[in-house]
């Protein structure tokens, strides 16, 4: 199983967010091959967050094809619980992760597997969130809906390129984020370490967004607490 995350390793909790995600995935698949794309250092200080997912997606998406083997491609910030290498007995060019919200998407983990078909796709997928990115203003209604402009993005590649074999795989067992976390079952593989469960694993309240404010509206997850333990224990 290759694995390919980006990491921003100037981000002292990426540091700690690395070592989780490495530790777990050996623990669970020793033979996995750990594929890490550092990021150019740059500055971060008036960087959109949506911008910043951008950089993460296109090099790993990038590194993937160059690789030219099936890869999961990964966020830094997962947490394995168990082997993901049974996704390849499914029939697919592309894997996504779907969640039950409005932004269906979550491309915090997906699977590539090295046909033409797929390759293309990711070209294009790279194009679309790159061309999003530079009129990110113009792009409102569609960020809002699909929270991401690599999210966005993957929606309107899948719907154009349909001879594609994209399938869908739930994020309660592949890629549990945080319309997950209160559901998580013995099915779960991975844990998807953001948003709250982030802040928890970092000491931050809870209700912190990404601009560092504190927001009332966001819900507090008990299950946060267990599992940011569990994250502590790869450390």
């Amino acid at each position: 199983m290759n694995l390919i995350a980006a990491y921003f390793e100037e981000r002292p909790e990426y540091r700690d967010l690395k070592t989780i995600f490495i530790n777990s995935a050996r623990s669970v698949m020793p033979d996995c091959k750990i594929h890490i794309i550092e990021a150019d250092k740059i500055n971060r200080d008036n960087l959109d967050h949506h911008l910043d997912t951008v950089i993460g997606f296109k090099l790993a998406a990038e590194a993937a094809i160059e690789l030219n083997e099936p890869a999961a491609i990964c966020d830094i910030d997962l947490m394995f619980r168990k082997s993901i290498e049974d996704v390849w007995h499914n029939n697919f060019d592309i894997a996504v992760t779907i969640r039950n919200h409005p932004a269906r998407y979550n491309t915090g983990i997906w699977f590539y597997r090295p046909t033409m078909k797929a390759k293309t796709f990711v070209r294009h997928w790279i194009e679309l969130t790159e061309l999003f990115a530079a009129g990110i203003e113009g792009i409102k209604p569609g960020l809002d809906k699909y929270a991401g402009i690599d999210q966005y993005a993957l929606a309107c590649v899948k719907k154009k390129r349909t001879l594609t074999n994209v399938i869908e795989l739930q994020c309660q067992e592949w890629n549990a984020e945080q319309t997950c976390w209160p559901i998580i079952d013995e099915r779960t593989k991975v844990i998807h370490l953001k948003s709250q469960l982030r802040n928890v694993l970092f000491g931050r309240d809870q209700r912190t967004k990404y601009d560092g404010t504190i927001s009332k509206n966001l819900k507090v997850f008990p299950a946060c607490i267990e599992l940011a333990k569990e994250a502590r224990g790869w450390l």
